[in-house]
């Protein structure tokens, strides 16, 4: 998943700050699925996201906001068919970050999830669907964990500037499936590990 991401941070006394993540670079998107009719590969796609944070401490914030996901999955019949679904949905962390270190950082927290439908492509056809047709539910909740890191390089306006680099994973908790048979599964599970790099300026 390649993001594009906007975030504000808000600092608890005179002093303020806010963060633009401007470049992204790629994201490997895994599912859990207890049955799967011929092979599955995931590959990238492109999303984004703004967050909003409060810092409560000098080296902790609360974060959240909403991301924009975009998950495809390939997947390859035993007659040699290929189809493609890009699962597109909102979700929104409630994280706690801490920053030990300006260069280093850690967050965790829940998230929900909402779905918003799906591209579908099998073969040369391709249409748009509900994730109710795919045998999907259109919600889902779990835990959001982040490790990153920044390098301050320069400023702006007065106002440093920080290379940053995060590593986010998400673990869905429930199943998603809804009707067994159309998604040819009994339990589907996201797990996605999500790489974003780009600029943060402080104020």
């Amino acid at each position: 998943m390649i993001f594009l991401a906007l975030s504000f941070f808000l600092e608890s006394g005179s002093a303020h700050a806010w963060s633009l993540y401007t470049v992204g670079v790629g994201t490997t998107h895994g599912e859990s699925r207890d049955s799967v009719s011929g092979t599955e590969s995931s590959s990238m796609a492109p999303g984004g996201a703004v967050l909003f944070a409060f810092r409560m401490a000098p080296k902790l914030e609360f974060e959240t906001g909403v991301l924009y996901i975009n998950q495809r999955r390939i997947n390859t019949s035993p007659s040699g068919i290929v189809s493609t679904e890009n699962k597109k949905a909102f979700t929104f962390p409630i994280l706690v970050r801490f920053r030990p270190k300006p260069w280093f950082h850690v967050g965790l927290g829940p998230y929900f999830s909402i779905g918003l439908g799906a591209d579908q492509t099998v073969g040369s056809q391709s249409q748009s669907v509900s994730l109710s047709a795919l045998g999907l539910k259109s919600s889902d909740l779990g835990l959001m964990g982040i490790l990153g890191l920044g390098y301050e390089f320069g400023d702006f306006l007065d106002k440093p500037v920080s290379i940053v680099f995060d590593v986010a994973y998400t673990l869905g908790f429930g199943s998603l499936v809804a009707d067994s048979t159309l998604a040819g599964a009994t339990s589907i599970k996201y797990n996605d590990l999500h790489l974003l790099i780009g600029f943060r300026l402080d104020m």
